[in-house]
């Protein structure tokens, strides 16, 4: 089984919910299915966006649910790109 278990569903529908979790249990799934440079592309990408200091305020950023996603997006683009 991969899913976050953070307390998510008392976030719904706020835009406060850290979707970083969910990327990363995305991440350990796809290792675990043997795509390996994709799960490392997907944790490249959490941890640069977390580096550029985007983030959810449990994770001490300011950011909305939605500012993540697009910058965990941005991030995998830039990625791919290269």
């Amino acid at each position: 089984m991969f899913e976050p278990i953070h307390e998510s569903a008392a976030d719904t529908g706020k835009g406060i919910a850290n979707p970083l979790g969910a990327l990363w249990s995305a991440a350990e799934m796809v290792a675990w299915i043997g795509e390996r440079d994709a799960s490392v592309k997907l944790m490249q990408a959490v941890e640069s966006t977390v580096g550029r200091g985007i983030k959810t305020a449990d994770l001490g950023g300011s950011h909305s649910t939605v500012v993540v996603v697009e910058a965990f997006c941005f991030e995998i683009e830039m990625l791919y790109e290269k």
